[in-house]
């Protein structure tokens, strides 16, 4: 009853925001003012939180876009009454940190794990408080190296804690990111922090497949990143774009492609259903090209409609198994 429910609300949502994207493409809408765009935030945020309630404690999933839009909100808020700062940043790192700290709170034992990127996230912000008081690089990059460089030295020194990769190599490699701000173009360093971050996760899958997960993160931020690049060297237009979505759904679906060919040892048997709908995507996008912006709502529209009609049909399914069980049961005690 519980995913019923949720998959009715997500599909009800998919609906609606792709009217919302196919008006906006169709220019039937004005323009939403970024006001607008922090209410859908917050609305999302609340849509998230309100699953996670519904279908705790195992889908624990959902709190992690709940408290990001949550976060997204409350910077687009800030814009719309004209703060112009770096701190801008903040309430989207703290919308990451947060639910780490919730699930280690909702299981201290199982969940210490979360712990790791929670303090990474923290540390960012203190960066960023930081360096709207000091002026300097080099400041910004010692502050990321006292703080990465030990959680290597805890990984060298034992190397079943690999869990010290996750925090040493993205603070550490962002010291160095700091280090270069100046010395590359604003697309090459977007790419270069995506890849940084990436890069922990992919070695921690690499080391161990009981750490399937860390190819997930590894694959979507390689994949943008890689967008940006290509986006750094091609003239804008509604072609590029289409076919710089193609890279980033084609890297998405990869990622889940291999998670779904270790199925037989771990359990990712379900990645074949992203996999196969960012496949199609990315072929959607390459052979649709610039018409991709117009049709990618409509693919919206119709996975909300998917969820309605598979939630109402599993539900009827559902209510004729009890039927007819409570059927064979009355049967059963007239014979008896």
């Amino acid at each position: 009853m519980n995913k019923r429910t949720v998959h009715l609300i997500w599909g009800t949502v998919l609906i609606l925001a792709g009217l919302l994207f196919l008006a906006q493409n169709m220019a039937w809408l004005p323009t939403l003012s970024t006001l607008v765009w922090a209410a859908i935030s917050f609305g999302l945020s609340l849509l998230f939180l309100v699953s996670f309630l519904i279908s705790r404690p195992q889908e624990i999933g959902w709190l992690f876009p709940g408290f990001i839009f949550a976060g997204t909100g409350v910077t687009l808020s800030l814009v719309t009454y004209g703060v112009q700062s770096d701190l801008l940043a903040v309430p989207v790192l703290l919308g990451v940190a947060l639910p780490f700290l919730v699930v280690f709170l909702l299981d201290r034992q199982k969940n210490g794990w979360a712990l790791i990127p929670a303090w990474v996230m923290l540390a960012l912000i203190a960066v960023v408080f930081l360096s709207t008081r000091v002026s300097g690089e080099v400041v910004g990059a010692v502050v990321m190296f006292s703080i990465g460089l030990p959680f290597l030295f805890v990984f060298l020194r034992d190397r079943s804690q690999w869990w010290g990769l996750i925090p040493g190599l993205i603070l550490s490699g962002m010291g160095v990111v700091i280090l270069l701000v100046n010395q590359a173009g604003s697309d090459y360093i977007a790419s270069l922090i995506l890849f940084v971050i990436a890069l922990p996760f992919l070695l921690v899958f690499l080391w161990s497949r009981d750490n399937w997960w860390g190819l997930i993160p590894a694959g979507i931020l390689t994949s943008i990143g890689t967008a940006l690049l290509l986006f750094g060297r091609m003239q804008t237009g509604l072609r590029q774009a289409a076919l710089l979505n193609a890279v980033i759904l084609a890297g998405w679906a990869l990622t889940f492609g291999i998670l779904w060919l270790l199925r037989g040892s771990r359990p990712t048997g379900w990645a074949r259903y992203p996999a196969l709908a960012l496949g199609v995507g990315a072929i959607i996008a390459v052979v649709f090209g610039a018409s991709f912006r117009n049709l990618w709502p409509i693919i919206i529209i119709l996975i909300g409609l998917l969820m309605i009609v598979f939630s109402l049909g599993s539900q009827s399914s559902q209510k004729e198994a009890q039927e007819a069980q409570s059927l064979d049961e009355s049967e059963s005690g007239a014979k008896s």
